[in-house]
């Protein structure tokens, strides 16, 4: 898959960017991958029938479920990192427009992402935020779980004016939306060059 993917994985830090559709906001953590999981199942249903030692298997698609882990060092990151990561939690909710009726706050937007770690989770996707920043090879989908987890042992420092610890871990499962076809044509090429990374 090429030196660059496996170097991705062999330590040192890498850029994860993570946009916010309700917000159209996205985050950039620099961080060591602690742990990386890319799970692909194919749905297969069965039918038991009289008389068949076998049951009758039915496709019916192929999911995909990703998980990773971020190790987060105070040290390495600028004065706005901590915020970043609360940032982050605050966006697991979705957005809500207040109507002023009876029940005053109605879901405008889930709480949808787009995510690249390049080259090991990428898509086709690219935006502009409201910063006017463009990020491409995005993959959406939801943050199923996202879990924060401080090393105590670590202790704290002080960074943007706040204590904040030195060591975090973040621990994110994603259910990725493919924006590209999957599979592969009836000449056995695959519908997308590279796929799915």
């Amino acid at each position: 898959m090429g030196t660059s993917y496996y170097n991705t994985l062999d330590g040192g830090e890498v850029d994860v960017f993570i946009y916010s559709y309700s917000t159209n906001r996205h985050l950039e953590f620099n961080a060591d991958i602690q742990s990386f999981s890319d799970n692909f199942a194919a749905n297969v249903n069965s039918e038991a029938t009289y008389g068949r030692i076998d049951a009758i298997k039915t496709y019916s698609g192929t999911t995909r479920e990703i998980s990773f882990s971020l190790k987060v060092e105070s040290t390495t990151q600028d004065g706005n990192f901590f915020k970043d990561i609360k940032a982050m939690a605050a966006r697991m909710y979705g957005q809500y427009t207040n109507t002023q009726g009876n029940t005053p706050y109605i879901l405008k937007s889930p709480p949808m992402f787009a995510i690249k770690i390049d080259p090991i989770l990428v898509g086709g996707t690219s935006v502009k935020d409201r910063s006017d920043k463009s990020i491409s090879k995005l993959l959406p989908g939801f943050i199923t779980s996202f879990g924060i987890t401080y090393d105590v042992t670590k202790g704290t420092e002080t960074s943007g004016g706040e204590k904040v610890p030195r060591e975090i871990t973040l621990n994110f499962s994603f259910s990725p939306l493919h924006d590209r076809m999957g599979g592969f044509k009836e000449n056995n090429k695959s519908n997308t060059e590279g796929w799915p990374f």
